[in-house]
């Protein structure tokens, strides 16, 4: 339920007074921190946490509901244990992804 309640106010904000108000187009470049970039501009390096953390405890969030619907059917904890620490390794994995995409990592032949 947090986080249902934080994504709506955030996602609210950066809809309603960049797009709406101020006319910006809210696509990757505006994420991203274009020109500037992310790492380079000091106002927006405070958005590196706030996309590995919000990327990470999403998926991270998934992995743990889904744990608690297979142990309440009856699953074995071993078995489920090793699919939530594998599905939380992988939200890390993408979470840093998400981040390195943002910061200008691209893929050869991209």
């Amino acid at each position: 339920m947090d986080t249902q309640l934080r994504l709506l106010p955030t996602g609210n904000s950066a809809l309603v007074s960049a797009r709406t108000l101020q006319g910006i187009e809210t696509d990757w470049a505006w994420a991203s921190g274009a020109p500037q970039g992310l790492l380079l501009d000091a106002w927006n390096i405070r958005l590196l946490p706030h996309y590995a953390l919000g990327v990470f405890c999403v998926l991270a969030h998934l992995c743990c509901g889904l744990r608690s619907v297979l142990l309440a059917h009856g699953w074995r904890p071993v078995l489920v244990n090793r699919g939530w620490m594998a599905g939380s390794i992988a939200a890390a994995a993408v979470s840093t992804l998400a981040v390195a995409g943002l910061c200008g990592l691209r893929l050869a032949g991209a």
